[in-house]
């Protein structure tokens, strides 16, 4: 295993584990500007703003959730891809 890939995967919980929490400013202070999400309906790139609206407003609840087989590539040293299941 790479030796970022743990900072790397805490960092996802921890992402994950705001949402659950509703709390938007851990969330967005984790996340890039823009920031890119992809997911079965494609890809979105949105920014802070647009993500608390989301957030906030949006319909969707997630009250838990679970991250498995995880795994990362650097395709350069400043560049993390990170792959759930």
């Amino acid at each position: 295993m790479h030796a970022d890939n743990k900072v790397l995967f805490d960092l996802e919980k921890k992402f994950w584990q705001s949402i659950v929490d509703e709390d938007t400013d851990t969330a967005t202070s984790l996340l890039t500007e823009p920031a890119f999400m992809v997911s079965g309906h494609g890809a979105f790139k949105f920014d802070h703003a647009r993500y608390r609206q989301m957030a906030e407003q949006g319909s969707m609840v997630v009250k838990s959730f679970e991250l498995s087989d995880m795994d990362a590539i650097y395709p350069t040293p400043e560049a993390a891809i990170t792959q759930t299941s």
